[in-house]
């Protein structure tokens, strides 16, 4: 395992704090594992999860608009956006998930498209991890904590389906999270022993590589950074001190190579808690931005050569970001997102910004949203913004009192390994909808060359 390059000191990168939003009372448990907030780029939108709610407000922390709040049925532990922002996923503290309609997250009641069970055995299991494909809309992934993986896809042209195309446990893997490829071709999980693997949509292995060491314990968050190279974040057995390790797996290798950062937040683990990690990839900026349940303070790992050396970015004081301590108690975050939809154009000095610049949103222990715009003066740096191309006004009528929405198991055929199609819930007032057979990687896969090279 490789040392990491010592920290540098930078000025061209900085965080600049926005208003605070208080958006519920301080929450005294976090389900484990979880991400509790997401941003809506085609409407503009920010949605987060407290305990059985959802709250919808505007992105920008300047927005005076009430919020609106769907209330349901039990404890939310992920929320997250298909690529196209056309659906929502609400994962519970068991092994169900629900997909929903991101359009009506603005209007009073919600609509709910789709029930999963993450395991065929859900008795006693409860969901690890969930993540949209990032280029192939409608594809999700799933981890259980039975070691079951999910791969799914709802047809883009009939909302009404929900395709399983493989729900299996895999020999010799015990998956603890999930991420794919840039190009959404293949995914990776991280496992309890180190390991990684990769996998085709279909849950076939692609690859196999052998972890770091025993000692840094099992990856808490993986992200897929380029064709051969990842980033995890693992958890020591013992006093889940955490070690953000980049890994390089050049194809044709049969070992990959470890550089081992340790915990960029300086985070503390927090009593018998288990940790909390997250990482969000900006890859035109070439920067990794990290936040943990043991650190109020945000971290950075950059490059300045496309990835072929990534360094700890020491950030000026009055650049950084970190989460303020309420009443004398220092508050730790639940989920952070990464908003590309602002469009204005910052003073900075006597001139202005050379285009609008993405805000962080971190949504911390203490119920409060801290937002930060994220500015980089490199005078090259790649324009991410982009304005919401279907802005939504947020509905001024209360919710209905009882949305109806129940987690009576939905009507989903579980054949293990296959590509069968399942059913929505199905209304009260409607129509069973008809169940259909599809060979998904003739009719949808294969039409975006899943079988290609990540």
């Amino acid at each position: 395992m490789k040392p990491a390059p010592d920290p540098k000191e930078v000025q061209h990168f900085q965080f600049k704090q926005l208003p605070a939003r208080q958006i519920c009372e301080p929450l005294k448990t976090a389900p484990t594992g979880c991400n509790q907030i997401t941003t809506d780029g085609k409407r503009g939108l920010l949605y987060i999860a407290h305990t059985n709610e959802i709250t919808v407000l505007s992105c920008s922390p300047r927005e005076s608009t009430p919020p609106l709040r769907h209330c349901l049925p039990t404890t939310i532990s992920r929320i997250s956006l298909s690529c196209d922002f056309s659906y929502l996923s609400v994962v519970y503290t068991s092994s169900t998930a629900h997909i929903y309609s991101a359009s009506s997250l603005s209007k009073p009641s919600l609509e709910l498209l789709h029930e999963i069970q993450m395991s065929p055995s859900p008795l006693s299991v409860f969901a690890y991890d969930l993540k949209w494909n990032p280029s192939i809309p409608g594809i999700f992934s799933t981890i259980a904590s039975d070691s079951t993986i999910g791969s799914f896809l709802v047809k883009e042209d009939q909302k009404s389906t929900l395709s399983i195309i493989a729900l299996e446990k895999l020999p010799g893997l015990e998956p603890t999270c999930v991420a794919w490829s840039p190009k959404g071709k293949q995914m990776v999980v991280g496992c309890k022993n180190g390991g990684i693997a990769q996998l085709k949509p279909e849950l076939k292995v692609a690859r196999n590589l052998v972890g770091p060491s025993s000692s840094l314990g099992e990856a808490l968050v993986i992200i897929w950074i380029s064709n051969y190279q990842f980033c995890a974040a693992y958890s020591e057995p013992i006093g889940h001190r955490i070690n953000v390790v980049i890994i390089d797996a050049p194809k044709g290798e049969t070992k990959a190579s470890f550089t081992n950062y340790e915990d960029i937040t300086f985070g503390m683990p927090l009593g018998g808690e288990p940790p909390r990690y997250y990482i969000e990839h900006i890859p035109e900026w070439n920067i990794l931005v990290a936040a943990s349940s043991g650190s109020s303070e945000v971290a950075i790992l950059g490059s300045n050569d496309n990835g072929i050396t990534w360094e700890q970015w020491q950030l000026i004081d009055s650049g950084r970001a970190e989460l303020p301590c309420i009443g004398g108690n220092e508050s730790y975050p639940l989920g952070m997102a990464i908003d590309k939809s602002p469009q204005d154009v910052l003073p900075w000095g006597e001139e202005s910004l050379p285009h609008p610049m993405p805000m962080l949103h971190i949504l911390g222990d203490s119920g409060r949203i801290s937002s930060y715009n994220m500015i980089n003066l490199t005078p090259t740096s790649a324009s991410l913004c982009s304005a919401p191309w279907e802005p939504a006004t947020i509905c001024s009528l209360p919710p209905p009192q009882h949305n109806r929405i129940s987690l009576v198991p939905s009507e989903m055929s579980f054949t293990i390994n296959s590509a069968t199609t399942s059913t929505p819930r199905v209304k009260q007032s409607g129509t069973k909808p008809e169940i259909t057979t599809t060979n998904l990687f003739e009719d949808r896969i294969r039409t975006t060359s899943i079988a290609s090279n990540s």
